[in-house]
Formats: structure tokens, sequence, C-alpha cells
């Protein structure tokens, strides 16, 4: 076992170094790699800066809660009321829509509400700390409709534990990732199926903490939940010019570094070459879902894809006759966070990909230039 682990080890090695001294690319690979330890570095730093001090002040708050049940005193109005505020965000789908008023401990709840959500709400306003009675003038609502404090708002996932919420705090994500490695290297020192069992979930465990994402964007199984990339800029030319050419997607590799080729196969439907890792290029097939001249283009990738992912660019026009630009994509790692991971470490970052291409579009439509690294010549524009 222990040779056979040796052997892996080895050819691993052996392609490492004959990607990384490869004499055409091998330069730009290595260059890339510096850049993105020092990044990573730079990142990690600031990561247990953020934990250290989350920490901090949960020990603080954890301990100022203690003192306040030992004592019983009497919790100031205002402190209550925005004690109460801040554990109704987290239940309810119109937090604004509720209005607290808190006098001597007493808690008086009025305002809107939907009737699903009212059992929970009196529920966590009662587990307040300092709240004495809650007294209930809510007007309860089966459905929104017709009420305006209840438009727009999204579900609750209500008080979860901090370990059960889709996103953890630095803090928690560090003990998490402590525990994980701790587990992990226990397992490894144990053997056996036990061992492995331990140093899989410890494994599993940080990668989970690392990755601040839920179990199932790790291994790729959430379906079209996945990765949200956003983007918001603002470009010197008038929102019809700009849509004009957004919309015209097979002169993107014209402006362009990452797109090398796009074929409109069908009416609204379109064939992908774009750059991948390593070196390498990916095909997709993408078909318009909603386009709104000067307004909105949406997309999605087709069944069968690679890599599925799906988005919105949302054109909106300033005051000074520019364009508002903003792009929301969603892409899925079709093996999970631990490909986005490798990807992202050979050099291949989508939403650093995302930031630079839009970077060279803003440039060409605002001052005519092609990008010098434009997957195409940039003579075959005027063509």
């Amino acid at each position: 076992m222990n040779k056979g682990a040796a052997l892996l080890g080895g050819l691993g090695l052996g392609a490492g170094l004959m990607y990384l001294l490869d004499p055409v690319s091998g330069r730009r690979r290595r260059a890339l790699l510096r850049d993105q330890a020092t990044r990573t570095l730079n990142h990690t730093s600031d990561f247990l800066d953020a934990a250290a001090r989350d920490l901090r002040n949960r020990a603080v708050g954890m301990a100022a809660e203690a003192r306040g049940a030992l004592r019983r005193d009497p919790v100031p109005d205002e402190v209550l009321a925005e004690r109460v505020r801040a554990r109704i965000g987290r239940v309810v789908s119109h937090p604004r829509a509720v209005h607290v008023a808190c006098k001597e401990g007493t808690v008086t709840l009025e305002g809107h509400v939907l009737s699903a959500e009212l059992d929970p709400l009196i529920d966590c306003v009662q587990s307040t700390h300092g709240v004495v009675q809650v007294i209930n003038q809510l007007e309860a609502h089966s459905t929104a409709e017709g009420v305006p404090d209840l438009q727009g708002g999204h579900t609750r996932t209500g008080l979860q534990p901090e370990f059960l919420q889709e996103h953890w705090a630095p803090g928690p994500r560090l003990l998490a990732c402590l525990a994980g490695g701790a587990l992990a290297a226990y397992g490894a020192r144990r053997g056996g199926l036990g061992g492995t069992a331990a140093t899989a979930i410890g494994a599993a465990l940080c990668a989970r903490a690392i990755a601040n994402e839920d179990f199932a964007t790790l291994a790729g199984t959430n379906g079209h939940n996945g990765l949200e990339i956003q983007k918001t800029l603002t470009i010197h030319a008038p929102v019809d010019k700009v849509f004009e050419l957004w919309s015209n997607f097979t002169q993107f590799p014209y402006y362009l570094a990452h797109v090398r080729d796009v074929e409109e196969v069908a009416p609204g439907r379109s064939r992908w070459t774009v750059a991948g890792p390593a070196g390498k290029t990916v095909q997709f097939e993408a078909e318009v879902t909603n386009l709104v001249p000067n307004e909105e283009i949406s997309w999605t990738t087709v069944d069968g894809s690679p890599v599925h992912h799906h988005g919105t660019v949302q054109f909106t026009p300033t005051a000074e006759g520019f364009t508002r630009v903003h792009v929301r994509m969603t892409y899925c790692p079709p093996a999970g966070m631990a490909a986005h991971g490798l990807a992202r470490l050979l050099g291949h970052d989508p939403k650093a990909i995302l930031d630079s291409d839009l970077a060279r579009l803003k440039t060409y439509l605002e001052t005519g230039h092609v990008a010098h690294d434009a997957a195409r010549r940039p003579a075959a524009v005027a063509a």
C-alpha cells in the first residue's frame, strides 16, 4: 500500500513538474501559480484576523449574557427593542412590516404578517432575553395579495444553529477547519476502515469550512444552484449601443480574450468555445431565455453542456447618458467545489475572467480600441 502511494505520488510530482516546466507555457503557468499562492496567503491572513475578532466578540457576548442571566437586571426598553428587531428579521419575510414597542419588558407587536409566520414570530419574541410579556396586535394575512407592506421579501430560514446554516461566520469556520484537520490526522494515524472513514469525514469538514458552501455544492449535486458571480459597471456609451454589441454574441471573440468562437446554430441558440483550465478549451451550447431590447438579456446552457451556467445581464441608462450594466451569473462546477478550487489554482477563476473581459468590452465601447489580447486578430473586426 505504501509502495502504491509512493508510486502515485511520484507520478503526480512528475506530471506537475512537466506542467510547470513546459518550454512553451511553463513560464506563464509558474507566474499564475505564484500569483495564486500570494493571493491565497493574503486571503488566509485576512480570514484568520476576521475569525479571531469573531470568536473574541462571541466570547464577550456570551459572558455578557451570562452576567445578565445571573443578575436578572431589567433590560432598557431601547436595548430590548433592538434585540427583538434583530431576531424577528430571521423568522419573517417582511420584518419592516412589524412594528415593535417595548415598555418594562412588555413587547407590543403591530403591523402585518403572513399567517404562516405568526406563531414562529411570537415564539421568537417570547424567547428573547429580557422579554416578560408579548402583546400581539398584528394583522395576519393568508397571502400577501393586496397588502403593500407584504410585497417582495424572501423566505427566512429561522433561528438555526450556526452549523446548520448555509454559510458560516469566520469563527465557526476556523473551529470546524481545526476540528476537521484533527479528525483527518487521527484517521490517518489509526488506519483501517475506521481510520479511512474518519479521514474522509475530517477532510469533508475542512472543505466545507474553507469553501463556506454546503455539502451539496461541494459535491456538485445541487442541481442548478451553484456559485453566483455578480458584477456591476458603468460604461460611458448610450444604452442602445451597449445593448447592440452585447446581443451580437458572434462578435465576442473580436473583443474578448477568453471567448474563442461563437457560432449561431439556431435562432436564439449558439455554440460557444471558451478558454478553459490548463490551456484547454471548453465547448457548450446556450440559448437565450429572455431578451428585452435595451433592458435585459438572459441565457442558460442546454442539457448536456459540460459546465452548466445561467445568468442575466441588465442594462440601465443613467442621467448622464451612460449605461449601467449588471451581470449576474450562476456557475455550477461539473465536479463541485473541488474542481472549482483546482481551476482557480491553475489561473482559471470565473470571477477574474468575467472582470477582465468586461473591462475589455468597456474599453472598446468607450474608446473603439480592441484589446491586444482579443481571441481573434483585431483586423477581423472590420470584416
